[in-house]
């Protein structure tokens, strides 16, 4: 009995697979620049015009990044995308923990929520009013420069 199990297991593992059932992705990767010079640690998102999982990456210290949709480098699903950019620094507040924010209201100390600044244009933070727009393609080379600027 324990051999026609064996078989059967092996016969829907050769049927079904052992893939993921998630979309087909492609290697996509670029470079970010604000006014000629490399970004670092800017956050790149690509979002699917037609609906579906968006990739994002964090630009490196020259301004290179990868993009990951459900694993750490895996690409993005072919189809066409606009894109946001986004990199901000704190610049006040303090950014808490519940219990750090719990603490604080009991101990009756006023809480200063964070305050951002933007290092880029703020309209690169929407995809919606980047203006950046690329198509993702299932045999081509997919890397994409993005040359932001201040006009």
């Amino acid at each position: 009995m324990s051999g026609r199990l064996c078989v059967l297991l092996v016969s829907v593992i050769a049927v079904c697979g052992c893939g993921d059932s998630l979309p087909d992705r492609v290697p996509v990767s670029g470079k970010v620049t604000y006014n000629g010079a490399a970004v670092e640690g800017a956050a790149v998102v690509f979002v699917p015009v037609e609906g579906g999982p968006a990739a994002t990456a964090t630009t490196d210290a020259v301004g290179q990044f990868k993009l990951s949709t459900f694993e750490a480098h895996d690409g993005a699903v072919p189809g066409s995308y606009t894109i946001s950019i986004a990199k901000t620094k704190q610049t006040g507040g303090k950014v808490m923990t519940a219990d750090e924010e719990h603490e604080a209201v009991l101990a009756g100390k006023e809480i200063q929520p964070p305050t951002f600044e933007d290092l880029v244009p703020t309209r690169y933070k929407s995809s919606s009013t980047s203006g950046l727009a690329e198509d993702v393609t299932e045999d081509g080379e997919n890397i994409f420069t993005f040359e932001l600027t201040d006009g």
